[in-house]
């Protein structure tokens, strides 16, 4: 069972796939269970990502086979999370990308006290 902070975070990473693959179009379908497929989400965890977000009216199903949009308050929520990335938003914890295209012999320390 995963723990609360790794549900919030495995759903702002899917709202930020969500929002990324659509570009904040309200009216842009993608598929949920790709999404989560992605983010290396069983569909377990994808499911109940999904219907969490369903429930906070950040994103709503667009048709059968798992399409979801995001909503406009979704795009919103998004964007307030990127926009204070060291600041948690009502739904998602604070946010912090380390992009690394290659890396080999290297350690990286992120969010830490005290550490050498």
């Amino acid at each position: 069972m995963d723990t609360l902070e790794v549900k919030k975070t495995q759903r702002f990473l899917f709202m930020n796939r969500l929002h990324e693959k659509t570009n904040g179009n309200q009216y842009a379908a993608v598929n949920m269970w790709e999404i989560g497929q992605e983010l290396g989400l069983t569909q377990d965890q994808t499911e109940l990502a999904v219907q969490y977000l369903e429930g906070e009216k950040l994103l709503e199903f667009g048709g059968w086979g798992g399409y979801v949009s995001i909503t406009h308050y979704g795009v919103r929520q998004v964007e307030e999370a990127l926009s204070k990335p060291d600041e948690p938003t009502q739904y998602f914890p604070p946010v912090h990308f380390i992009h690394v295209e290659n890396m080999s012999h290297s350690v990286i320390q992120q969010g830490t006290h005290d550490s050498t």
